[in-house]
């Protein structure tokens, strides 16, 4: 990595740029490992104060990220395996899912991820892949790579598993686990939404376009709804919320008792909370609803509705993390609603969890 600053700086300067945000873990040709601490989970970032090396790395989908000084890149990244992600799972199939999760977690407890990392990048000209680890993305393999490419990496691990004379091992395994069932969880495109959704997305699009452009998920999640808590609003936080909140409107064909609050875990104070469609929460019953990693942006908000008098109820859909789930009322784990504490979760937990679901044991 070319640094405009010295290497004994380096450190430093990363804590300053990301608002003391992320710790150092290694360096790397094209960018620090950096651990981000209220996400609970390692990035792949760039610090720098030239504007044309954030050009070039935006051109390649780096995000980007201002800091109290300077700019900060992060780098796409790839998730190989989701055991919380219903649609995921429907595309990778029930069976085939639970595998890759063991498979890789085996890898990486044994040091081997890395030699099939390096397998799956040297077919692509010009892209170098990461393995990133944290707390808050246990049920999840990811990676990042210095560039877009880093999606055929994916398809190349995933190939590549399979290719493996352990494979068949692993499948038979998730198959003594898991009895395949159609999950309930549906992703549909905006085109086939209903009248009243359509229309509550337009009011969206004429509030939020005043001020920049909206995100426009392409598609929205339905079919998780039915056992939602019944409160008196319902709180999304953009804009992964905009994708739970269509689905959500779609289901019930009402709109008047949803808000929007956009707030995220480690927003600096120099970042706008935005609100729509907001109301009087004084003694009102509030279910704050949001996938959640590491938990902390339902803990934050629960505080914040809390302080407007109302009385939070937290919602965590497809949660990543045991904190995600303990620290929740309620989670929506593939397709199924459960109580945090009528779960166990011990070392297996992501495994076990995900069995249970798939075969309605739970």
């Amino acid at each position: 990595m070319q640094t405009i600053f010295p290497q004994n700086e380096l450190i430093e300067k990363l804590h300053f740029y990301s608002n003391g945000e992320l710790t150092f873990n290694k360096e790397t040709p094209d960018g620090i490992i950096a651990y981000h601490s209220p996400h609970k989970r390692q990035e792949l970032v760039y610090p720098t104060k030239n504007l044309a090396e954030v050009a070039d790395r935006m051109e390649l989908e780096w995000t980007l990220k201002h800091g109290k000084e300077g700019c900060l890149l992060r780098a796409p990244e790839e998730c190989l395996c989701d055991l919380s992600d219903p649609f995921e799972v429907r595309y990778y199939g029930v069976v085939n899912s639970l595998a890759t999760y063991m498979m890789l977690n085996d890898l990486k407890s044994t040091g081997k991820i890395d030699e099939l990392i390096e397998e799956s990048r040297r077919s692509i000209n010009g892209l170098n892949v990461y393995l990133l680890e944290g707390q808050a993305i246990e049920t999840q393999v990811r990676i990042a790579g210095n560039n877009y490419k880093v999606g055929q990496a994916k398809e190349n691990i995933i190939k590549s598993l399979k290719e493996r004379s352990e494979w068949e091992k692993y499948k038979n395994e998730a198959i003594s686990r898991v009895k395949p069932r159609e999950l309930c969880a549906r992703e549909e495109s905006l085109d086939k939404l209903k009248p009243v959704t359509k229309e509550f997305y337009q009011k969206i699009k004429n509030i939020h376009e005043v001020v920049s452009p909206l995100y426009t998920p392409s598609t929205v999640c339905n079919g998780i709804w039915k056992s939602v808590p019944t409160a008196d609003y319902y709180l999304f936080i953009p804009k992964t919320g905009f994708k739970l909140a269509l689905g959500f409107v779609d289901s019930r064909e009402k709109y008047d008792d949803v808000i929007f609050w956009e707030y995220h875990a480690g927003q600096t104070n120099s970042l706008p909370e935005n609100q729509m469609f907001f109301k009087d929460l004084e003694n009102k019953k509030v279910d704050i609803i949001d996938t959640s990693f590491s938990g902390t942006t339902l803990n934050v908000m629960s505080q914040k509705v809390s302080e407007e008098g109302g009385r939070p109820i937290k919602l965590a859909v497809f949660p990543k993390s045991r904190k995600a789930i303990q620290t929740s009322d309620h989670f929506i784990f593939l397709d199924k609603m459960l109580n945090p504490r009528k779960v166990r979760l011990d070392n297996n937990w992501v495994v076990d969890l995900y069995s249970k679901v798939i075969n309605e044991e739970i």
